[in-house]
């Protein structure tokens, strides 16, 4: 075999078990909260050189480190919002004028937090839509064992299916190097009887009971303002129907299912159509994780934590201070 040949599959694999190690000394240090001196006796290296590790990781962008630069104003709104809530947790960003990029910020933050929260054995369930997608694109690959990702709701088969369905169930579960468990269905079916009929198969009996026994629920807060609206985006509703529910008060959707300003399901017809998680299994689930920003979400953000559907909320500073507004001008 060519020599040359031999030296530059070694010098590959020499640089593949040190990017291993880069990431192992990593997460030992900034997830697992350990001493260099700590990760030096567990590997049996020097302090120095998990010191070195540390700063290469940085320099090749194994380690990312961001600095939440968010406003007292800001904190002191997620305090009060995090009190009246219940939440573990509110995440606030610094809010960006172009809605794609504060939507990608929104993602990161998210995706570096959901990253912490995941361990062996665990079951995730998954929800669709644009700040679900961003969260899933900007998550690092991470490997725990035995970890199932569920879809919570029925997918679409349109172009960007990419954001509404089963390829983030797929992307996600790639990058945690788990199992994806798809659900064959679409969001919605044309009759209440047609989507009974269906909820009755053993495969959609079974993938909803596996819902009911979830570790983390990723989801989005949708809004049922035609323009911003996911439902409009997939086809299932018309950007007419969408504003009509938003002129009666029915602003917000999750995971399908649209809900009133003070979090109830709204007694509508297209409610009994949904191929979805139940808002009240939702609800159990030990920790929810929501994902959304800007104007147009702040209403239906507002009615998700109402229905007490929500753990930890994800958002940027100007749709956090709209949220603590509408409801504070609503007490």
């Amino acid at each position: 075999m060519d020599t040359e040949y031999i030296n530059v599959m070694v010098k590959a694999q020499k640089s593949i078990a040190q990017r291993r190690l880069m990431v192992r000394i990593a997460k030992m240090y900034y997830y697992d909260n350990m001493s260099q001196q700590g990760i030096a006796d567990v590997l049996e290296i020097s302090r120095s050189n998990v010191s070195r590790l540390l700063r290469l990781s940085r320099e090749m962008d194994i380690v990312d480190i961001r600095i939440n630069d968010a406003s007292l104003k800001s904190i002191e709104i997620s305090e009060k919002l995090k009190d009246m809530f219940a939440l573990k947790q509110m995440i606030v960003v610094p809010s960006n004028h172009d809605p794609n990029i504060n939507l990608s910020n929104i993602g990161v933050s998210a995706a570096r937090h959901i990253e912490k929260q995941l361990k062996d054995n665990m079951k995730v369930g998954v929800s669709w839509g644009q700040s679900v997608y961003q969260t899933i694109f900007h998550f690092a690959p991470i490997v725990r064992a035995n970890v199932d990702v569920v879809q919570l709701m029925g997918g679409t088969a349109w172009d960007d299916s990419y954001m509404y369905g089963v390829q983030l169930i797929l992307s996600f579960a790639d990058k945690l190097g788990g199992s994806a468990k798809m659900l064959h269905s679409p969001l919605t079916l044309k009759s209440r009887q047609v989507r009974d009929m269906l909820m009755q198969e053993d495969d959609i009996k079974r993938h909803f009971e596996m819902t009911k026994n979830l570790d983390i629920a990723v989801i989005g807060i949708g809004s049922n303002y035609g323009d911003a609206s996911t439902m409009v985006h997939s086809n299932y509703i018309t950007k007419n129907e969408s504003e009509q529910l938003w002129s009666q008060g029915i602003k917000c959707h999750i995971c399908g299912r649209h809900i009133d300003m003070e979090g109830k399901l709204a007694d509508i017809e297209y409610n009994n159509r949904v191929i979805g998680i139940e808002l009240e299994d939702l609800r159990k689930i030990g920790n929810v994780i929501a994902i959304a920003g800007g104007r147009h979400k702040v209403e239906p953000i507002t009615a998700a934590l109402r229905g007490g559907y929500i753990d930890t909320l994800v958002t940027d500073e100007e749709t956090a201070i709209l949220v603590e507004r509408e409801v504070t001008q609503q007490r």
